[in-house]
């Protein structure tokens, strides 16, 4: 929490009287006062901890008595008014809520707007009523607030919750707020914007959120938890320090008291649940359903030590280490799987890179280890090929998505993503990152499947829309770009949209235990019709005998359908048929409960 920073920093020396010195009033000089840092929002209540720091930077002191300081959430409204005050060169003054340690002056009307979808401002008003200097900020200007003398069209960001808007450089004027203001994930009331902010050990600590579980199987009260580890060499003592975040940034998750964490050694912060728990977590995590989710370690001073942030699009403004908006995002949780770093302490500042979804999780243990994404963007070669997203009886862990490289050299897909939706939005979601040391070889395939599929190369919990009203899988490569897309259905009524976000033509909807498969290989035209319905063949060519249909269901003659008792029915080549034959009156391994009763006795299961 920012009262944490507060309380850690120098009080400023406060404003006294300067006795001989000149004091300056308003129109006496034409020395400069700015607004130089401000700190709209708070995590948690904003009611009482929002301040306002202004700056002399004139050579000569300046008497304050009859300034104001006004806010703008729509209009301007009187904030506070200074008494008698002298600010000499280069002093710092704070203005701030009553729950402000290190405020020079109290201002109990201060009520900072925090620009969440309108711009809102600040200004200083010298004795006589003149206007010295303005900062507005946020998403936008539609209520005509002015910047000292015309509208504003240039504006300060939107603040994030505990972050301050603050001058960089330190004390420097363009009269451009967008220019002159930049979010400071480390605020330094009282001091140039500029100032080392001392910490507690976060810096050099070593210590990491090494893994989550945000999504236990069932219920997730009193189950989920969150594992540290010090990658560090020596033993940190954790006093003070806080796990901030959940469903947005700044909110209090836990803060521990009279714990130290030993070089190698692991603490788990855990739900009333879960036993060997050593320190209790009293609240929830969130599970990125409609956007990012996040922990963030910060130590004694606020200062942060790591950020742990899961789930897309980013929408409430996590930032990483150094107060930057994060664009690197951890997949989302998988129910009953964690998130995990690829190996213990393994950290980038890039949680896209460093966690990974990990089926077997290992709370209070060593993550097993996983090869580091080295990203290798798409070069055109790599579509999708083939999907089964309605199995026979249950779909858990058994759908599966395949790729194909057409080109005739080995392709890497480490980090690649898909998304799997049902709605338009759900592109913005993504479901499955493949992991480091991913590659197709040269005219080759990489099956993507459930925990039942013996031919996934990467296994993983997923689930793919059966095609109700239009559903659609979008693979991205590790840059974010999109790669393919492919929308299925009886029709398109939820909208989906193709690779350049135009409303798609759905291709055909398979019914149970059959596939969508390219009519040939890697072939994209990005047409509907590039896609037929076929028996499965994950791992292998899609390729059928010429003239071949495939069947949507399977009856008692050889390709035939259910009550078709003609043997002259269109049919379909399967695995294992041999050439001319047409088709193979066994079953195939992907239809009905025969297949699946063998498949659970024999299934391998293959991780990257």
């Amino acid at each position: 929490m920012i009262l944490f920073v507060l309380s850690s920093l120098a009080m400023a020396d406060a404003p006294v009287d300067t006795g001989d010195a000149v004091a300056l009033r308003g129109a006496e000089t034409t020395g400069r006062v700015l607004i130089n840092e401000l700190l709209p929002a708070v995590g948690g209540s904003d009611e009482g901890a929002e301040w306002v720091e202004i700056v002399n930077i004139d050579d000569v002191p300046i008497d304050l008595a009859g300034w104001t300081i006004e806010q703008a959430k729509g209009d301007w409204a009187l904030a506070y008014t200074f008494p008698p005050t002298i600010i000499g060169p280069g002093e710092y003054v704070v203005i701030g809520g009553p729950l402000v340690e290190v405020a020079d002056y109290v201002a109990d009307g201060l009520d900072l707007g925090n620009a969440t979808s309108n711009g809102d401002g600040v200004r200083i008003i010298d004795g006589i009523g003149a206007v010295r200097d303005t900062v507005i900020y946020g998403p936008n200007n539609d209520d005509g607030l002015e910047d000292d003398a015309a509208v504003a069209s240039s504006l300060a960001p939107s603040p994030s919750d505990d972050a301050s808007l603050a001058r960089l450089p330190d004390a420097t004027d363009t009269d451009d707020s967008g220019l002159d203001f930049a979010m400071s994930v480390l605020p330094t009331p009282g001091s140039p914007n500029d100032a080392e902010v001392e910490d507690c050990g976060a810096r050099a600590s070593g210590i990491v959120i090494n893994e989550l579980q945000a999504n236990p199987e069932g219920a997730d009260e009193g189950l989920e938890w969150i594992e540290l580890y010090n990658a560090g060499e020596a033993t940190v003592e954790l006093d003070g320090w806080e796990l901030t975040g959940g469903t947005k940034p700044g909110g209090s998750l836990v803060i521990f008291e009279a714990v130290a964490l030993e070089p190698g050694g692991f603490l788990l912060v855990g739900g009333e649940l879960l036993d060997a728990v050593d320190v209790d977590l009293p609240t929830s995590l969130g599970n990125a359903s409609s956007n990012s989710d996040g922990v963030v370690l910060v130590d004694c001073a606020g200062v942060p030590a790591d950020v742990f942030v899961y789930g897309s699009p980013n929408e409430d403004d996590w930032w990483d280490e150094q107060g930057v908006s994060l664009d690197s995002l951890a997949p989302k949780p998988q129910e009953g799987a964690s998130l995990a770093r690829l190996q213990d302490g393994y950290d980038t500042d890039l949680p896209g890179d460093d966690i990974v979804v990990q089926p077997e999780p290992s709370p209070g243990g060593p993550n097993p280890p996983i090869e580091p994404v080295i990203c290798e963007p798409s070069t055109g070669d790599v579509v999708l090929n083939e999907i089964l997203p309605n199995p026979a009886s249950t779909d858990e862990g058994l759908e599966f998505i395949e790729l194909h490289n057409s080109s005739s050299v080995e392709v890497s897909v480490a980090g690649w993503q898909l998304a799997l939706a049902t709605q338009a939005d759900d592109y913005l979601d993504i479901d499955v990152q493949l992991p480091g040391g991913a590659v197709i070889p040269a005219g080759g395939f990489y099956v993507l499947g459930g925990e039942f599929v013996p031919e996934a190369d990467h296994v993983a919990v997923f689930s793919i829309g059966n095609g109700t009203g239009g559903d659609g899988v979008r693979l991205y490569d590790c840059e974010g770009s999109v790669v393919d897309t492919v929308v299925y259905g009886d029709d398109n009524e939820d909208g989906m949209t193709d690779d350049t976000e135009s409303v798609a033509d759905p291709s055909p909807l398979p019914d149970e235990d059959r596939s969508l498969a390219r009519e040939v290989d890697g072939l994209d035209a990005d047409l509907s019709d590039d896609w037929v319905v076929a028996v499965p063949t994950p791992g292998a060519t899609n390729a059928r005998e010429p003239g071949d249909l495939p069947e949507q269901e399977i009856g008692c003659g050889c390709g035939s359908g259910p009550g078709d008792e003609s043997s002259d029915a269109p049919s379909s080549s399967s695995p294992g048929s041999a050439p001319g034959e047409g088709c193979s009156t066994a079953p195939s391994r992907y239809l009905g409960p025969l297949w699946l009763a063998g498949l659970l006795t024999l299934v391998r299961r293959r991780r990257s």
